[in-house]
């Protein structure tokens, strides 16, 4: 887990995930979209500040009533706490693969074309 407060020993760390995440999680519905993204669905009877049981790292997205959350204030293990509105609210949590990820697999790919092609030329 993204802990932020390093002063938090394995039990307070464990503690949090239990408070924030394995006891709320029957609060929400969960899916799991085509794209890969997990959607959370709840109800509120008022608006109010909210921690959702989901994790954060550096290059997840949050989409919460249809706004993409940018500055987002966490949970000292990476909890997005958010505004719910009245009514029904819906959070899309993905993860965005970032480019160098992308060129290394390609680079990988290349690596791997060139070195059968080198082996086989040898080989004649």
């Amino acid at each position: 887990m993204p802990v932020t407060n390093k002063k938090l020993n394995p039990n307070d760390v464990r503690d949090l995930y239990e408070k924030f995440i394995k006891d709320d999680y029957i609060k929400y519905q969960h899916r799991v979209l085509k794209n890969g993204s997990l959607e959370l669905k709840w109800n509120s009877s008022k608006k109010e500040k909210i921690t959702l049981p989901l994790i954060m790292y550096q290059q997840s997205e949050l989409i919460v009533n249809g706004k993409r959350l940018t500055h987002l204030q966490k949970t000292e293990i990476g909890n997005p706490v958010v505004q719910s509105k009245i009514g029904v609210n819906n959070a899309i949590l993905s993860f965005r693969v970032p480019l160098w990820f992308n060129l290394l697999i390609v680079v990988n790919f290349a690596s791997w074309i060139l070195f059968i092609a080198t082996f086989c030329f040898k080989r004649k």
